[in-house]
């Protein structure tokens, strides 16, 4: 830029022909040659224009401002000027201060209608800034905010026109509470006086609270907010164990009083009392789905001597899950005569010596409820929700049949063989996750033939398999779909690894404490390799072998380049020392199995040899796994 003096004031002119055109005009003027120098002033405003535009185009607006400033003063009857000056500031985003510059715009050339255009596009501009609902359909907002109710807080600070909106629509149905934010020894009724009543309203259905207060203090805050038509409550408390209150019989009648509505009821406690299951049952006849998981049972809460607090009638129960500590069954086998809706049942019971009264109460259920699709009956429950929830979400619409589909019990359940085989032969169909030991059924040979399977995904048997679904390999022979293998002291017979190894859509394949015959591992990495298994986990641990391990069986192993998980130990290795491992890198290195692998544990918990140096060599044949 240069500073050119005038009589007025120095201007700064840009370089350089804008520059050559200034002298010219100024000079054509000093000489008295009026004709030129208005030429001379009027292509130095179409370059000064040209200039602008080109800012505008690439987003040089500081440059844009000054040549719109020189044209102004250049120029300063044509309207070009104060209109590039105005859109310069309205892209940089001075809405108000383009604004004022327009409107005052208006007072030097009343008969221009562009500035008021510019006018009425900035003001338009910014209400839909401001109000985005604008920009939308009434009837469309109001759908999104039935889908979305805990959003609505949020809007509140964009504008007038949201906030007559949303005053107009219905409070919150849902509320999330993961933390209150208060002490132990503070009231909830303060953590509503603070915040919660704006969210905690009569209007209230679905409510997840997340607190350290008791159940009691809770429903009479809920209680005394007006939320009696809840129909879905979620509560975790996380008092100490010495000075919870669960334990009190008041904490089944204040659940009463939160409506008649109530559907879902899941409690996350310390304590659980006794009889507890069959008050709130016989309290909430409505209820659907019930889940409780405690960490402790009271065993000092006096029982019951009357059937007053015994549910009358058939229940609506449909989901019913027992976790934590061990239920005693007086608890639970009232329920199998009371309970004609109920689809899944999962019971975490504890192993206790009287074996067959389980027994007896799960055949009661079998028995009872012909809706029953999810039975899981077992010393740690918890751990098959994990895939519960994967069967259910891959193939939630499996199967619309009626019958069994998930079909998990502890080995110490031991039900009658034809009884068995009557649930198995009406599940043929059904039928996507099984869990079976040792003790369920011991006849198999009065029950013939053998069934198919032709839903079954995942299959975990521990030393033994029912009898109704006759040998390991006409199961697996018979379930195309089985996508999940696991084997617990399991003995493997010729012939059971080439079953293994052919199915079509095995991901993972657990063999534990298992037992096989000569040549079983190479037969079933072979086979795996030739069928083109989509196998991904596979963990062989402490598995018994009869004929020594070699190089051809761990060099068979590394071509399963669709491992992206491998967990091996076996005892025997140690008598070859690091000869497998060897042959294993050395098959690694060009197989490609590397490419996938993320994770690597080849007997990290056995010594032998150089175990650092064969290491070393792994590292840098797996530089992606974890190596253990």
């Amino acid at each position: 830029m240069t500073t050119v003096a005038s009589d007025d004031s120095s201007i700064e002119v840009p370089n350089p022909l804008e520059h050559k055109l200034y002298d010219s005009w100024q000079t054509a003027l000093a000489d008295g040659y009026h004709g030129i120098a208005k030429a001379l002033r009027d292509l130095l405003g179409q370059v000064l224009e040209s200039k602008v535009e080109q800012y505008l185009r690439t987003c040089r607006y500081h440059e844009a401002i000054e040549c719109s400033l020189w044209l102004l003063k250049t120029t300063p009857s044509s309207r070009l000027g104060y209109l590039y000056f105005g859109d310069t500031y309205f892209r940089l985003g001075a809405y108000a201060f383009a604004l004022e510059h327009y409107r005052f715009c208006t007072t030097l050339f009343p008969d221009a209608h562009v500035f008021q255009e510019r006018i009425r596009r900035t003001e338009e501009y910014i209400r839909k800034q401001r109000d985005p609902i604008l920009r939308l359909p009434g009837e469309l907002i109001v759908r999104i905010f039935e889908y979305i109710p805990e959003q609505r807080i949020q809007a509140l600070a964009v504008s007038r026109v949201w906030r007559q909106s949303i005053q107009e629509l219905p409070v919150w149905s849902k509320v999330v509470i993961l933390k209150d934010l208060l002490p132990f020894d503070d009231a909830p009724y303060r953590a509503y006086e603070r915040g919660l009543k704006h969210v905690l309203k009569p209007q209230l259905r679905d409510l997840t609270w997340k607190t350290c207060y008791s159940v009691d203090a809770v429903c009479y805050t809920l209680i005394e907010a007006g939320c009696t038509n809840l129909r879905k409550m979620d509560f975790t408390t996380e008092l100490p164990l010495r000075i919870s209150d669960l334990s009190q019989e008041s904490v089944c009648t204040t659940i009463i009083h939160l409506g008649a509505h109530l559907k879902e009821l899941t409690l996350r406690t310390a304590f659980q009392p006794r009889n507890a299951l069959r008050r709130l049952i016989a309290s909430l006849p409505q209820l659907e789905s019930f889940t409780c998981n405690n960490s402790f049972y009271d065993i000092e809460q006096p029982p019951l001597y009357t059937d007053e607090s015994l549910p009358q009638g058939p229940l609506k129960l449909k989901h019913l899950r027992l976790l934590g500590m061990t239920w005693p069954l007086e608890e639970i086998e009232y329920l199998p005569g009371m309970t004609p809706e109920l689809v899944s049942l999962i019971v975490e019971q504890r192993p206790t010596r009287d074996h067959q009264r389980g027994s007896d109460a799960v055949q009661a259920f079998l028995e009872h409820c012909p809706k029953l699709e999810t039975l899981i009956w077992m010393r740690e429950a918890s751990s098959f929700l994990g895939t519960l929830e994967w069967c259910s979400h891959t193939r939630p619409n499996a199967s619309m049949r009626s019958g069994l589909r998930h079909f998990v019990l502890d080995r110490r359940i031991n039900l009658p063989d034809d009884f068995v085989h009557g649930i198995m032969s009406q599940s043929q169909d059904t039928l996507e996750m099984l869990y079976c030991g040792s003790q369920i059924g011991d006849n198999p040979r009065h029950l013939s033939p053998a069934l198919v399977f032709s839903q079954l995904r995942w299959v975990s048997l521990n030393i033994d398999l029912l009898p109704a679904l006759g040998s390991f390999r006409h199961l697996l022979s018979s379930s195309p779909l089985l996508e999940e293998v696991r084997l617990r002291n399991f003995d493997l017979i010729p012939g059971d690894m080439r079953e293994l190894a052919r199915l079509p859509k095995l991901h993972t394949l657990v063999l534990d404490a298992c037992a096989s015959g000569q040549d079983s591992l190479l037969e079933l990495f072979q086979g795996i390799v030739a069928s083109g298994s989509p196998l991904s986990m596979l963990e062989i641990t402490d598995f018994m072998i009869v004929d020594a391990l070699n190089e051809e069986v761990f060099a068979a192993l590394a071509q399963i380049t669709s491992l992206t998980r491998l967990v091996m130990s076996i005892e025997e290795v140690e008598r070859y020392e690091d000869i497998c491992l060897h042959a294993f890198i050395d098959a690694a290195r060009t197989s490609g199995i590397a490419k996938n692998l993320r994770y690597l544990d080849l007997f990290s918990d056995i010594e032998y040899g150089d175990k650092h140096l064969v290491y070393s060599s792994i590292y840098c044949v797996f530089p992606e796994a974890h190596v253990v």
